[in-house]
């Protein structure tokens, strides 16, 4: 009767011991979870979207491109160059090619990088990169719509590659685009409709 007593004791502890094991692993993956998170989230809410693009949870081309984002709202046009850059380094295999699943996003950037290039009085830089953004993506019509706008004569332009100033009479372009600039990512892009220009 002790020595079964005794079995069971042993038994137990050894279950009580699995349990221990057990609930230490399901901490310790809530812990590791909790640190991606926060690898995540922190910087982005500190705005090193460079240090987020590193998390394990991050995908590093969105993360850059909100950084990028972030940046040209702030006017801080070298600063969304260089995680443009960056970001679009994300998005190609080891041959340099886009990624299929990445094309949308890479267009994206090439028409974020088109708007810093106007910015920064680059028309023609700029309009290669929404020719490179149509490339990737060809019914990105805003991208569509600043390539036309940028190659009107009425810019400044020969047609081919305008020097980014407003046009017609009280800067008002044909289209009724506010100024006559390009586009603007981060305002209305779902509206259906041009929006305001940058």
């Amino acid at each position: 009767m002790v020595s079964r007593y005794n079995e069971n004791k042993a038994a137990l502890e050894k279950r009580l011991v699995l349990l221990q094991l057990l609930m230490s692993l399901c901490l310790l993956g809530v812990s590791l979870d909790l640190y991606y998170v926060a690898s995540y989230c922190w910087p982005v809410t500190e705005g090193d979207y460079e240090f987020a693009s590193g998390s394990y949870l991050a995908d590093s081309g969105n993360a850059l491109y909100d950084g990028a984002l972030v940046a040209y709202s702030k006017e801080n046009y070298p600063e969304a160059v260089r995680l443009l850059n960056l970001a679009g380094e994300h998005l190609h295999d080891s041959a340099g090619n886009p990624l299929e699943s990445k094309r949308a996003l890479a267009s994206n950037i090439q028409f974020l990088l088109g708007n810093v290039l106007v910015k920064q009085k680059q028309t023609g830089q700029a309009i290669e990169a929404y020719r490179a953004a149509l490339r990737l993506n060809p019914d990105h019509r805003y991208a569509k719509y600043n390539l036309e706008l940028l190659a009107r004569p009425q810019l400044g332009g020969d047609g081919a590659a305008g020097s980014g100033g407003s046009g017609g009479e009280g800067g008002q372009s044909k289209e009724g685009d506010a100024d006559g600039d390009p586009q603007d990512p981060s305002k209305g892009k779902n509206s259906g409709s041009p929006n305001k220009g940058i």
